[in-house]
């Protein structure tokens, strides 16, 4: 979905005047992944206050950058399936026995998760409380969060308005109705403890904590509204981290092809790009496979305005090839590209990086015992021992911690689509350039103010002393 496409569903979530929302279902969960409310009723009988709460968190589900926190996503295998869900994948899903008991085989997984279920929901009109129950089964088998979470979904039934070929809307001359559901699933956080004034009895008490919905963590909008029409071959992922996806979910409920996220695109292209091109990784190589990135970047978005640009492997490699990357170094090219997608081995980059955060860790925790034991062997002098509160065992568990890591290398085996987001890995802005002592950064649009020189027998680089420059706000001359 562009940009515009992704605003135009926002939109109606804007004013509860304008809100043409059919129907609100939800379910808490507790902290025990257990289901403590459920709950479906007509959006329209709520409280205006409690509305406008829920269309502030609708919105932000569909806020954030296509390619980053929004995210198009292909069902894999959407199989055959009736009109609105109904047909040879119809009728009626029952029962709340765990996923792991009503799921036999694959035809099951099929008819129960996925395109399918989506479709039932929406053609339900999340009417069917049979088809919520089953729904949320999913979502709590398969979602990775530790703590209380609430699960949204809504239901709304959109006259798209038509479009004249200047971009006027036509109220009055509407193409199609487009009927979806959007799902936000929202941590649920105990407020502070603090005191606070009773208005009833007049008088200063301890406040009652009580869990608060969050802002959505993830959610999706089923049918994607691809070129303002239904386009029930796909979705639309939100994510508020850029870094991690949950994937168990995808793979398990959804049954989508994904996009690498966008801090793993950004990292495996820079790791990507030094190792292709190894010795030849010279300044001026790289700032020519920069400039050339960003020149097929702006040239794409160009060519088709408003939609989200990606890159895939061919494009890349003639960036590379102009960028003068020499014959040798292009022939590991299609291998080291294929690895950035392999989700075997970004499992384990990712464990491996969790590891080392458990690791430091257990270094701050034993710098902090090591200090305290010192302050307490100057006041303990009756020779007796003294155990540090909580220090007992803290190493061990963090190792457990280590090796549990370890052992939870699940690999999805949903297919990761091998396509860069554009603006993850192309420097639209700035071109830095950065040492142990030094960050430099430069206009994208102006890299020619850049050079080097071999200036006393040492590679410099160069920048020319302008009559505008400053250091530290200081207007500086920049004369002969």
């Amino acid at each position: 979905m562009t940009k515009k496409e992704v605003n135009e569903i926002k939109s109606l979530f804007d004013t509860i005047q304008d809100c043409g929302i059919a129907r609100l279902a939800g379910c808490y969960v507790n902290g025990e992944k257990e289901k403590a409310l459920t709950f479906s009723e007509p959006f329209y009988n709520l409280p205006d206050e409690e509305k406008y709460k829920y269309l502030e968190i609708f919105r932000k589900t569909l806020s954030g950058t296509p390619g980053k926190n929004l995210l198009d996503m292909q069902f894999e295998n959407p199989g055959k399936t009736g009109a609105e869900g109904t047909g040879e994948f119809g009728g009626s899903f029952t029962g709340e026995t765990a996923i792991s008991d009503k799921i036999e085989n694959k035809k099951d997984i099929e008819l129960n998760t996925g395109r399918t279920l989506l479709n039932s929901l929406r053609a339900s009109e999340l009417k069917d409380d049979s088809l919520l129950e089953r729904f949320y089964n999913h979502v709590i088998e398969t979602y990775n969060y530790v703590g209380n979470y609430l699960i949204l979904m809504i239901y709304q039934a959109y006259d798209v308005p038509g479009v004249t070929t200047d971009g006027i809307e036509m109220d009055d001359a509407s193409d199609e109705v487009y009927s979806y559901v959007l799902c936000s699933i929202c941590p649920m956080k105990l407020t502070k403890p603090g005191l606070g004034f009773d208005a009833d009895l007049g008088e200063i008490h301890t406040l009652r904590q009580s869990f608060a919905v969050e802002l959505p963590d993830i959610g999706f909008l089923f049918p994607a509204f691809n070129g303002r029409s239904t386009d029930d071959q796909a979705l639309l992922y939100s994510s508020r981290k850029t870094d991690m996806l949950q994937e168990v979910f995808l793979e398990k409920v959804l049954h989508v092809s994904v996009t690498l996220p966008a801090k793993q695109q950004k990292e495996g292209f820079t790791e990507f790009v030094s190792t292709v091109l190894g010795d030849e990784s010279s300044f001026e190589t790289v700032l020519a496979l920069q400039e050339n990135l960003k020149e097929t970047v702006e040239n794409r978005k160009q060519e088709a305005a408003g939609e989200t640009v990606f890159l895939d492997k061919q494009t890349m490699r003639n960036v590379f090839e102009k960028s003068g990357v020499s014959g040798e170094k292009l022939e590991a090219f299609d291998r080291k590209f294929d690895e950035q997608f392999d989700m075997k081995r970004l499992r384990e980059r990712q464990i491996e990086a969790e590891i080392r955060r458990v690791d430091a860790e257990v270094r701050r925790g034993d710098a902090e015992v090591n200090s305290a034991a010192t302050e307490m062997s100057g006041t303990a002098n009756d020779g007796t021992e003294n155990e540090m509160p909580g220090s007992s065992g803290a190493k061990n568990n963090a190792q457990e911690n280590r090796g549990t890591e370890r052992n939870q290398a699940y690999v999805p085996s949903f297919k990761v689509e091998e396509k860069l987001f554009a603006d993850n890995v192309a420097p639209l802005r700035n071109f830095e350039v950065r040492n142990k002592n030094m960050v430099l950064r430069v206009s994208s649009r102006h890299t020619d103010i850049i050079d080097t020189r071999m200036i006393d027998g040492k590679k410099c680089l160069v920048i020319e002393l302008t009559d505008d420059m400053t250091v530290n706000g200081i207007p500086v001359e920049g004369g002969a």
